[in-house]
């Protein structure tokens, strides 16, 4: 076989020079095969004009060649049909049913030719019996007006193969003819298609003109389908007569042939009649031998039954409520899509993490932020308090940006807001219920931003805004903060739907539960894409109630016999609202300390989501006016930041507050990714106290926010989208988010995982990246509100990581000589005690670097500085492995 390849789009062969090497490598009597690849028609046509030659290839040149020229091929000899090679070729790389379907795309009297010729092929067997069942169909169903070769290759198949192929006859129906032989083949297709019922091609052909005598005969009687008949059974009684099986209907009078096909019907009757007693006689030794149970299970209704008219309506009833049931589960899957507007969706920080959520979504002519979160730092991020994303790409599309949304006041929802709206270019419109916007004021006063407030919109959940080119929804969701939300997005291009952070509680504190009817209403109206919260997707069941929390509080306030101290996030209103009213019920005053903590309780009070009375709370240098058993403390620092009102308590530095063995102290909070060792050292300052911490050994001192997996699963079936991204979270766990969403129906090619930086498109025929953006973030010191610089933090880094050496030495200019000793300090490098035997080896080195180096570069103080730093970095790395930051000062005097 010889295979001429041409790669597209790259011509460095032309045609001419691949034909001749073709044509100078053949034998100069025959040619086998020539396969050709993508692109190469011209070439095909040239080679089959030089050799005889089989062509097959890939792609539909060759067939558009074949249906043109094949009559005159045949007639000049210059195509062989010889193809056994060519299709264990293809059945060799996996590609023989691609290639049967292109055989059927020929016109029926070249795919006949080319059927047949394998037909008659024993070693092809193997090969025809990979034909599926719809490749048959398919072919049959094309040529169903061409008796002649549709006969002709099922005839062959049966007689060729184990398989018989259950081709109903519908697919003929324009041939009456045809149709009534499949009908007999499906009654007795038991007798036929047996391996090796025909032993030879000559047998196979004798039958087969047989069968087409039978289907041309004038006479109605023999137009009777023989194919039902045992090939046996026919040869006998033509043998009976002296008859050969391929004698052509002329040849014999009709009388002949009706005592022939009397004498077959004869022998198939006595054949049925023995194989129907062999039947009931294995049938009565079952009955001797077995129990047969009586009962109607499994059996077939009779015939007459089925005609009835309540059994019809029965049949259209169940086949009505399918359709119904899959438009109901998959709505947008029977919708055909109108538009090709396209939405683009650009998560900026929230993927790959914890917290920093932030996300643009844009057409061509508007774009809109969700939510503008921070983040927290990882250990080697020294001095730096939190992380808020890079605008580098708001400040590319700020022309385009018509709002900010947000979906509840979470620090890792709305956090960097203030550090958005330092930025002059980038101050937009917000849009949220009013607790977040309450929030976002008491962050923009601390920052000086009063002016900004100026552009707060108040929204009103179930009611549609339009912003730019989106309308949006505010959907009432629960969460482990008041007044949550999630975004139905309507677009052009469909709706979207934005969870947010969300759980499905159905008894909250405040008797508001998720409005589950308004993401019903959406999903049935159909629902483009789903973007879903993944933070819990790996707890299995349902995240507990936040009312599940009181009653262990409860238990905690009645055995407690000093001071409660309760610690939780200052945006958890209504755990902190639980634990004021235990308190108030055991009679304690309530001290709130912590700058946060009092101005959102402040603002929730203000805003009536919960009510208190004022008597109730002491301020903190009353504490101690009061008994201990008598005192409730609401305080900040579960996280165990270093400045929170708890961390200063347990460490003895707080004002008011001091830790006593006989407080009984509640974090009720997990730790945050990245702040566990935060905690742990606070816990550890709580312990050493003597204090009793109730901590996470108490299951239900805290309760999650966010939906566990029969949560998601009912977001997902309610919802019922076409395409779904999973959000907020590491990767892990956008991907088990991604494997509860397959359980609940969604394909996987509607499914795309995201990246921060990852620009996903959206249309109503497909979900894809089509870019990436740059995203990143921006290090902030909470103390002074400012950013801090990149290489600032990686300074940091290098410096607690490998140490600083500083060395100040005098050089004489006239003799180039060190003037007295080299003054070297180091910190993080060597111990005090072998700091004199460190600074004898870098006054060796400075030298040395004295006596090597050349007089003109002596002169230039910079070179002297830049190659002592090289030289002690060298040394250090040799004797420690370690890089520290050198600083040489050096005057040349």
């Amino acid at each position: 076989m010889i295979k001429a390849k041409k790669k597209f789009g790259q011509n460095f062969l032309n045609d001419d020079v691949i034909l001749n090497k073709i044509i100078q490598s053949m034998p100069k009597d025959d040619l086998k095969v020539v396969e050709i690849g993508p692109g190469l028609g011209d070439l095909t046509k040239k080679l089959l004009q030089h050799k005889k030659v089989v062509a097959f290839e890939i792609d539909d040149d060759l067939c558009q060649i074949l249906k043109s020229n094949f009559d005159s091929f045949i007639k000049k000899g210059q195509l062989d049909l010889k193809c056994k090679d060519v299709l264990q070729y293809w059945e060799n790389k996996n590609l023989l049913e691609y290639k049967y379907n292109l055989i059927a795309n020929l016109p029926y009297y070249i795919a006949t030719r080319i059927i047949l010729k394998l037909l008659k092929d024993d070693n092809c067997v193997n090969i025809l019996a990979m034909i599926q069942k719809e490749v048959a169909e398919k072919f049959c169903a094309t040529y169903n007006n061409r008796n002649f070769g549709a006969i002709s290759i099922i005839t062959g198949l049966v007689g060729k193969s184990d398989i018989l192929f259950d081709i109903s006859p519908e697919h003929f129906t324009p041939s009456p003819k045809v149709t009534s032989s499949f009908l007999k083949i499906e009654k007795k297709k038991e007798l036929v298609g047996r391996s090796g019922v025909f032993q030879n091609d000559n047998e196979l052909l004798r039958f087969e003109r047989y069968l087409r005598t039978c289907f041309l005969a004038p006479r109605k009687t023999l137009r009777k389908n023989l194919l039902s008949y045992d090939k046996d059974i026919i040869t006998s009684c033509f043998d009976t007569f002296g008859i050969e099986l391929n004698t052509r209907p002329h040849q014999l009078s009709p009388t002949k042939y009706l005592k022939i096909f009397k004498k077959v019907e004869d022998e198939r009757k006595k054949t049925e009649e023995t194989v129907r007693k062999q039947q009931t006689t294995s049938q009565n030794n079952k009955r001797k031998n077995f129990k047969q149970r009586t009962h109607s299970f499994g059996k077939t209704r009779p015939a007459a039954q089925k005609n009835e008219t309540w059994y019809k309506e029965l049949e259209k009833s169940i086949q009505s409520n399918k359709q119904i049931q899959q438009q109901r589960v998959y709505p947008m899957n029977f919708k055909a899509p109108s538009s090709n507007e396209r939405v683009k969706i650009t998560p900026l920080g929230g993927l790959g993490e914890i917290g920093g959520n932030m996300m643009v979504m844009e057409t061509n002519t508007s774009a809109v932020i969700i939510d503008v979160g921070m983040s927290f730092p990882d250990d080697e991020m020294h001095g730096v308090d939190i992380l808020v994303p890079d605008f580098s790409y708001l400040r590319k599309i700020r022309n385009k940006i018509k709002g900010i949304l947000i979906t509840h006041a979470h620090e890792d929802h709305i956090g960097a807001l203030p550090y958005l709206f330092k930025n002059n270019d980038l101050k937009f419109p917000i849009y949220a219920s009013p607790l977040p916007l309450g929030m976002i004021a008491n962050k923009f006063d601390e920052h000086k931003l009063m002016q900004a407030k100026k552009l707060f919109h108040p929204i009103q959940k179930r009611k549609v805004y339009k912003i730019g080119d989106f309308e949006v929804e505010w959907m009432h969701i629960t969460h482990s903060i008041i007044d949550a939300s999630s975004l139905a997005i309507t677009t052009k291009a469909g709706t979207i739907i934005h969870t947010g952070d969300f759980k499905i509680d159905h008894t909250p504190i405040d008797g508001l539960p998720t409005d589950l009817h308004r993401f019903a209403y959406y999903g049935d109206k159909g629902v483009l894409c789903l973007l879903s919260d993944s933070t819990n997707s790996y707890k299995p069941g349902i995240t507990k109630s936040e009312s599940s929390v009181g009653p262990t509080f409860d238990t905690i306030f009645s055995k407690a016999k000093g001071r409660v101290i309760m610690s939780t996030f200052s945006s958890n209103i209504h755990r902190v609202y639980q634990a004021i009213s235990h308190g108030i019920k055991h009679g304690r005053k309530v001290a709130v300390i912590g700058r946060s903590m009092e101005k959102n309780l402040n603002m929730a009070m203000e805003l009536g989501y919960i009510e208190l009375d004022n008597k109730i709370f002491i301020d903190a240098h009353e504490v101690n006016k009061y008994n201990d058993k008598d005192v409730l403390i609401v305080t900040t620092g579960s996280q165990g930041e270093s400045m929170s009102a708890l961390f200063r308590m347990a460490t003895d530095q707080h004002r008011h507050i001091k830790i006593k063995p006989t407080d009984q102290i509640i974090i009720s909070a997990k730790a945050i990714p990245g702040n566990e060792a935060s905690v742990s050292k606070v816990l550890n300052y709580l312990f050493k106290s003597g204090a009793d911490v109730a901590y996470q050994d108490f299951s239900e001192i805290h309760v999650s926010g966010h939906a566990a997996q029969e949560e998601q699963k009912l977001m997902l079936r309610l919802v019922k989208p076409k395409f779904f991204m999973p959000v907020h979270g590491e990767f892990n766990h956008i991907h088990r988010h991604k494997q509860t969403a397959l359980k609940c129906g969604i394909p996987e090619t509607n499914i795309f995982l995201m990246s921060d930086g990852d620009q996903v498109e959206v249309t109503q025929k497909y979900l894809k990246k089509v870019g990436s953006v740059k995203t990143g973030k921006v290090y902030i010191d909470n103390q002074i509100n400012k950013q801090i610089e990149n290489d600032v933090v990686i300074d940091r880094q290098k410096l607690a990581e490998a140490g600083i050496i500083s060395v100040i030495a005098q050089i004489d200019k006239s003799t180039n000589k060190l003037i007295g000793k080299p003054k070297v300090l180091s910190y993080g490098i060597v111990p005090d005690k072998e700091m004199k035997s460190f600074a004898k080896d870098v006054e060796d080195i400075l030298d040395q670097l004295l006596i090597n180096s050349k007089k003109e570069v002596l002169q230039n103080q910079k070179a002297v500085e830049n190659s002592l730093r090289q030289a002690v970095r060298k040394h250090v790395f040799r004797k420690m492995k370690k890089y520290p930051t050198v600083v040489p000062t050096i005057f040349i005097l």
